[in-house]
């Protein structure tokens, strides 16, 4: 995906309680790669619809089952053996296990098979980090895998790389 960017000279914005380091980046899949290195992570390619034609912006984030606070809530991202993603939001900073408000999981076909699923998303991680231009997105039907719930993908697109 690409999409028109202006440089930014600092890079760093306001974002509610904290700050957030956002930069316009060529191909955000080497750029992960290599920011993360060994750690595990959970690339996001957003889209402004379901059929993922229409790139938005992309954010990675942690997959070793930090805690991931933002403001008054956090979310924690644990990649399992069988290769899939469990992606848990709190409704506090330090995630306790009594504020979980949902949890998703991120089959492993999906990163497999980059499919886009019904919320405008496409998941890549260590496994499948995804290459520029290459590969072809494969659409989750409805029914066929989990969809998204509720409020999530809203949650998960207001944290941007």
């Amino acid at each position: 995906p690409s999409t028109n960017c202006t440089e930014s000279t600092d890079g760093c914005e306001e974002a509610e309680d904290e700050y957030q380091l956002s930069s316009c980046i060529s191909d955000q899949y080497a750029y992960t790669a290599e920011a993360y290195g060994d750690v595990p992570y959970l690339l996001v390619d957003m889209y402004d619809d379901d059929d993922c034609e229409t790139y938005k912006g992309s954010f990675a984030l942690r997959a070793n089952g930090d805690c991931i606070a933002r403001g008054d809530h956090a979310v924690k991202v644990v990649m399992n053996m069988n290769g899939s993603a469990t992606v848990t939001e709190y409704s506090d900073d330090s995630c306790s296990d009594q504020d979980i408000v949902e949890g998703d999981i991120v089959d492993a076909t999906w990163f497999e098979s980059y499919t886009c699923t019904d919320a405008g998303f496409v998941f890549y991680n260590n496994a499948y980090p995804g290459t520029s231009g290459s590969g072809s997105l494969t659409t989750a039907e409805s029914g066929a895998l989990h969809h998204f719930k509720s409020h999530l993908p809203t949650y998960l697109a207001q944290l941007r790389m």
